[in-house]
């Protein structure tokens, strides 16, 4: 990548003596050698980068950009690197601290609001006003708001 760059610049540079009465064009000839630097010693973001995303937006937003900045990363080492990044650096799922509504027709928890406490595999722990303790739901008893 960095020998293509430095190419490229090569070329630009050599360029600009062939046209040295259109001075905008050459402006702009160095504009883009400028930018190419730029971007060739902009250091690559690290999987660490990548917390605000996966709190923030989710995991699947995280492995996306995960995927962008390893170009040609396949789908499921992008899913375990950021899986593992996440578990190895205390990330909170996105979904933590959002309103919720429970939809459980069949008990008296059916239409509450609450906030996620913590999300597990198969469901949220979600804290009610009121009470000093989490309760369990299963995760296709809870809507959680993400607006």
């Amino acid at each position: 990548m960095f020998g293509n760059v430095i190419t490229l610049v090569i070329n630009l540079l050599s360029a600009i003596q062939w046209i040295d009465k259109d001075e905008e064009l050459q402006r702009k000839i160095l504009e883009i050698v400028r930018d190419q630097i730029g971007l060739a010693l902009k250091p690559k973001r690290k999987i660490e980068d990548l917390q605000e995303i996966y709190q923030n937006q989710g995991k699947i937003p995280a492995i996306k950009e995960w995927r962008t900045i390893n170009e040609g990363m396949g789908l499921k080492d992008a899913k375990d690197q950021i899986e593992d990044a996440a578990s190895r650096y205390r990330w909170h799922d996105h979904k933590i601290g959002k309103k919720c509504t429970i939809f459980s027709p069949d008990s008296s928890w059916d239409g509450k609001i609450g906030k996620v406490d913590q999300v597990v595999d198969a469901g949220f722990y979600v804290k009610f006003a009121g009470l000093r303790d989490s309760v369990y739901f299963h995760q296709s008893a809870v809507k959680v708001d993400l607006s």
